[in-house]
């Protein structure tokens, strides 16, 4: 058991945190590739972070929002988020990044983007 900011981390999530800090892989996957945000986190960093501190349900703040890689790998992991930021680009990519579509709203998006991708 490893010790956090007083919080025990059990090896294997303690390793997964070790490898996302020191990840090269570029950032894909999920919602991350919607926009480039300057200075973002390793998904792969940010997720091992929330499974070791956290538990499904609970809820993850991120106060300087910008890309969402937070809020969106909080989400994917079954945890609530809320992230604050000052610069409403940031906000607007964030509600882009984690906006939940219904079924009725994929096939709606579907239907507008074959129109003109026939063209």
């Amino acid at each position: 058991m490893f010790y956090a900011g007083g919080v025990g981390v059990k090896g294997e999530a303690f390793q997964r945190l070790v490898d996302g800090v020191h990840s090269r892989e570029p950032v894909s996957g999920l919602t991350h590739g919607f926009y480039r945000y300057p200075a973002r986190f390793s998904p792969l960093f940010v997720r091992a972070a929330i499974e070791a501190f956290t538990e499904p349900g609970d809820l993850v703040l991120d106060p300087f929002l910008g890309g969402a890689t937070t809020a969106v790998e909080a989400l994917a992991l079954g945890r609530r988020a809320a992230g604050i930021d000052i610069n409403a680009l940031a906000i607007f990519v964030a509600q882009a990044k984690t906006l939940l579509l219904s079924d009725a709203d994929l096939a709606s998006v579907r239907r507008w983007a074959l129109r003109f991708h026939l063209r």
